[in-house]
């Protein structure tokens, strides 16, 4: 059983675009709302925001003229919680809903975007979901390499991604043996070519199908953190924003927009168990959907938890970036 606490601000609030920000074990809230209350005002007034909390987080801090929710959420572990909190977004009385994990970090520029340009969910209904790119996300990963680094960086990258043994790391972590095949890809291949890759990988029986070198080399997602960390001007400012709807098969990038009707379908067809990820892109495969990328739109994810790094080590670096990011905030205040 999981019980929830209900703490609204500003009253109840029907909303066009509910935000669904999911803590779990880190506490980033307060660069979040740094960078929803930098949003243009229009667009501010079209958001609620739902902190669906499991620490006994002290949020008496927040200041934000958009109207909010703090539901506070009993289980530790991940699974205890994380059905309730995904059917809690799906009840919001709203036309889009945007799920957005605690280890995300993005631009208000990028926020804008990805509201102003929201209609396209229901212009194009071939679009089942608007996502940032983001540096470690899947696939997103190298949508982020091209628009933000340089051709050297990105060659070690490369490099990197071309000396994983996918059998090894990724196939006996999730137990799937079928993941020797993504090795065609990485230690039988010269250079790294993520479309040859995608395509073997959309042929996979399994339904997991979240699967990039990234994902489980905890150096390369150094790597991709301290780019950021090392040029956060680049990384907050404006840029020249469009939506990308090249074929990926599969989507783990832990926030993106989506329809509400849309994502109570996705629930009603698969329902999560806990998670919405694979439910999400098997709706996308059986309709024969797409992702909206939006290019140049940078966002951050500290780290996936699917390295051989030990804990204290991921920790210390999912710090150091949020240290960095909200030093660099604090003197341009």
């Amino acid at each position: 059983t999981v019980y929830a606490l209900i703490i609204s601000k500003s009253g109840d609030h029907m909303s066009e675009i509910s935000i669904t920000f999911l803590q779990h074990r880190r506490d980033y809230i307060d660069l979040f709302i740094h960078f929803i209350n930098k949003i243009k005002p229009e667009n501010r007034k079209l958001l609620s925001i739902n902190f669906m909390i499991t620490d006994n987080l002290d949020l008496s801090y927040l200041e934000t003229d958009v109207p909010y929710k703090l539901m506070y959420f009993s289980g530790r572990k991940p699974t205890n919680n994380y059905r309730a909190k995904m059917w809690a977004m799906l009840e919001e009385d709203c036309k889009y809903t945007v799920k957005f994990d605690e280890d995300i970090i993005m631009s208000n520029h990028v926020w804008d975007y990805m509201i102003e340009n929201r209609e396209i969910l229901y212009e194009d209904p071939s679009i089942v979901a608007l996502t940032p790119v983001v540096n470690i996300g899947v696939p997103t990963c190298d949508m982020f390499i091209d628009d933000f680094c340089s051709e050297e960086d990105k060659n070690t990258l490369n490099k990197m991604f071309v000396s994983q043994d996918m059998e090894t790391t990724a196939g006996r972590r999730w137990d799937i043996e079928e993941y020797k095949v993504l090795n065609e890809h990485t230690l039988s291949a010269d250079v790294w070519d993520p479309e040859a890759y995608w395509k073997t990988v959309g042929k996979l029986k399994a339904v997991l199908k979240g699967v990039h070198p990234v994902r489980v080399d905890f150096e390369a997602q150094k790597m991709l953190g301290d780019l950021v960390t090392n040029n956060i001007p680049s990384f907050l400012e404006k840029r020249d924003y469009s939506i990308d709807t090249t074929w990926r098969p599969y989507l783990c990038n832990d926030t993106c927009m989506a329809r509400t009707d849309v994502y109570r379908d996705i629930e009603d067809a698969h329902a999560f168990e806990p998670y919405d990820e694979i439910p999400l892109n098997l709706y996308r495969q059986e309709k024969g959907l797409r992702f909206g990328f939006i290019r140049n739109g940078l966002a951050l994810h500290t780290l996936y938890g699917y390295v051989s790094t030990g804990y204290e080590d991921r920790l210390e670096m999912e710090n150091e970036i949020y240290r960095s990011i909200k030093t660099h905030v604090q003197s341009t205040l």
